[in-house]
């Protein structure tokens, strides 16, 4: 069977018919025929259309109150066919060169929904699996999941429709997702933190507020005691810190604030790393969070076991698993989060950044480059300052030094989350350096300042001047940067310029 002889149809099945009809009068004028189900069918028919049902097509009548329509080896077959590839498997006369589908409406009817099983009635099968699949083979099929798509489609002219055909497939492969995560998030909020699908979360931001969690299966997590919104934020932030480094590192955080971190190089005492984090400040880590991406020794277990740390994260080990279910049976108020070991000693490749009511964005991580870290103490000390100023909310000005006889890296102090940068340098920074300094017996003039982002005016270094510190690494990128230059000159104060800004909100 040649591929001239095969008959060429747009399989039409769509809950929202808004603009069905203008489409497949435009796929009818490519030679296409017109296939439908039932409502659809009718729907164009009554504007004129000549249609097949798609009964007549698969010689199957719908079944189990019309669940099961498009689930046939047929419609599914006639959309993956590849006419390069498969003519000598395909015995039927046509293929379905065209899909136009989309789905019930589940998130507008989910919320009107008082149990599971009325639920479960707008969970669509046949609808995600044909767009699924056309969506895989859209080099020889057009897919259409919503109306803009069929104006785009008809106003595009054809030399340009292939760019089209991969648009159009990206989206209705985002459109299953989508679907995907709604039944996902509404099942799960029905039956309210099923222990099977996430951790216990008691509540949100604020008691009052009920709230569910999604855990990412990619991650590999498991999870001991029951956790509200607020405790998840911070394990991803105190995570967030150690993640991508490839010696020893531990990071205490509070309110997703940073206030005390270390990093090591290989070979690095991984004792004393959590020694430097944990005295970064002595009063913020009360109830704090932490996260270490090595295996804790004996000493170290018996500082968490002792102090009140409100979560811990740890690399999912045999030995770490063991040790966090002894210490989840003696003390059952803490939360601990243990993490798939594979994701550390890197960035992960994309981040999602929720932003309720707008949406999702997903976007590349912020990152820098931790090449050669482990072993090169000069390049992790840059590395570290930087990144702990990534991993601090803008504005930020974050104050470091390094432990050179140990091969480690630590967080002096740091000022973040404030409206502007001098403030958070003179009123937060500058005084909780100063306090480490003493408690640590450092040199304050040691000590360097990493901003997240470029200083546009000179009060910044008239503050670290006053303060006593004497060098700033800063991205860069004021127009203002000759004149920032010249004071720093003036005042003493050696300056780098790193050219990336880390912002983080």
């Amino acid at each position: 069977m040649t591929d001239r002889k095969l008959r060429e149809l747009a399989l039409v099945s769509a809950s929202d018919k808004e603009g069905i009809g203008s489409i497949c009068r435009a796929l009818q004028s490519l030679g296409y025929g017109l296939v439908a189900t039932g409502k659809t069918r009718l729907t164009l028919e009554a504007e004129g259309l000549e249609v097949m049902d798609i009964s007549d097509l698969t010689q199957e009548p719908e079944r189990f109150e019309g669940r099961l329509k498009t689930l046939h080896h047929k419609i599914l077959g006639g959309i993956l066919y590849r006419p390069d590839k498969d003519a000598e498997e395909w015995p039927y006369d046509f293929r379905i060169a065209a899909v136009v589908c989309n789905f019930y409406p589940f998130e507008e009817m989910a919320p009107r929904c008082d149990d599971v099983d009325a639920l479960m009635e707008w969970v669509d099968i046949g609808g995600p699996t044909m767009v699924r699949a056309a969506a895989k083979n859209h080099e020889h099929v057009l897919v259409f999941t919503k109306a803009d798509q069929y104006k785009r489609f008809i106003a595009t002219p054809d030399e340009s429709k292939a760019r089209l055909r991969q648009r159009f497939a990206l989206e209705a492969f985002d459109l299953v997702a989508r679907l995907d995560e709604q039944i996902v998030r509404h099942f799960q909020w029905k039956y309210m933190n099923s222990p099977s699908l996430s951790p216990a979360v008691t509540y949100g931001e604020n008691p009052q507020q009920k709230a569910s969690f999604l855990a990412h299966r990619r991650a590999g997590l498991k999870f001991y005691g029951n956790f509200s919104y607020n405790n998840l934020r911070d394990a991803e932030g105190a995570l967030r810190f150690v993640l991508p480094f490839r010696g020893p590192a531990v990071s205490v955080v509070k309110h997703q604030t940073l206030c005390g971190a270390a990093a090591g190089v290989t070979g690095a005492d991984p004792d004393k790393v959590f020694e430097w984090a944990w005295e970064g400040d002595p009063v913020s880590r009360f109830g704090g969070i932490l996260a270490l991406n090595f295996e804790p020794s004996k000493s170290v277990t018996e500082v968490l076991a002792k102090k009140f740390v409100e979560v811990l994260v740890l690399p999912r080990t045999p030995a770490n698993e063991e040790w966090a279910a002894e210490l989840h049976l003696a003390k059952p108020r803490i939360r601990i989060v243990l993490v798939e070991a594979g994701h550390f000693g890197r960035h992960p490749q994309y981040e999602e950044r929720h932003d309720g009511f707008l949406g999702a964005l997903v976007q590349e991580p912020d990152t820098i480059s931790m090449e050669e870290t482990d072993i090169d103490p000069a390049k992790l000390f840059f590395a570290f300052g930087e990144w702990a100023a990534a991993c601090s909310k803008s504005n930020a000005m974050v104050i470091a030094g390094s432990d050179e006889a140990n091969g480690l890296c630590y967080f002096a102090g740091a000022g973040q989350g404030q409206p502007n940068r001098v403030e958070a340098l003179a009123k937060l920074a500058i005084p909780r350096a100063k306090d480490f300094a003493e408690r640590r017996q450092v040199s304050l003039e040691n000590l360097v300042c990493f901003s997240d982002a470029f200083l546009p005016f000179e009060d910044a270094l008239q503050e670290l001047h006053k303060g006593g510190l004497r060098a700033l690494v800063q991205p860069g990128g004021s127009k203002r940067d000759d004149e920032v230059a010249n004071e720093a000159r003036r005042l003493g104060i050696r300056m780098m310029i790193r050219g990336q800004r880390h912002f983080w909100h």
